[in-house]
């Protein structure tokens, strides 16, 4: 990292100061969803009298999620586009012969993921409604459903 010219290292420093604690983060989403599967934890039987405010955290949870694994993989180009020096530094960046157990074969696939996830829905809305609503073609049978509402919709307008 010492070969890097001060612009260079301005920016990786920039980029590394801007990445959640992605840990804390994986953590906090998969305890929600171990929380759901049991019946008997007291949240699922809690009155929730300010939703909005705990969905508003989840849904802020999952895009700092995504923000931050963009950031990583940013910072992680960067470091692939210089020509190190360390041996462990080149080791730890030529980590893609280990994605064979993975669903996804390369590091662009993991990115090309993030990317179409993170378009599948509109972040600023999602942020200020505390809901994430997917856009029309991304999920076949969210798509589907809207329609035999609206159908649905329609008849009643006509019975009415």
């Amino acid at each position: 990292l010492l070969t890097l010219d001060g612009q260079a290292m301005t920016n990786l420093r920039k980029e590394f100061g801007e990445i959640p604690d992605l840990e804390r983060l994986l953590f906090r989403l998969c305890s929600f969803k171990s929380l759901h599967e049991s019946s008997q934890h007291p949240q699922n039987r809690a009155v929730l009298f300010n939703e909005n405010y705990f969905n508003k955290r989840k849904v802020d949870d999952l895009i700092s999620l995504i923000g931050g694994f963009e950031k990583s993989f940013s910072v992680y180009l960067c470091l692939r586009n210089h020509q190190l020096k360390s041996s462990l530094l080149d080791q730890l960046l030529n980590f893609e012969e280990d994605l064979s157990n993975s669903s996804f074969t390369t590091l662009d696939e993991i990115i090309g993921f993030f990317s179409t996830f993170k378009g599948s829905f509109d972040v600023k809305n999602a942020k200020k409604e505390a809901v994430i609503i997917p856009h029309k073609g991304f999920i076949a049978e969210y798509d589907a459903s809207l329609e035999k509402i609206e159908r649905i919709e329609l008849k009643l307008e006509e019975y009415l």
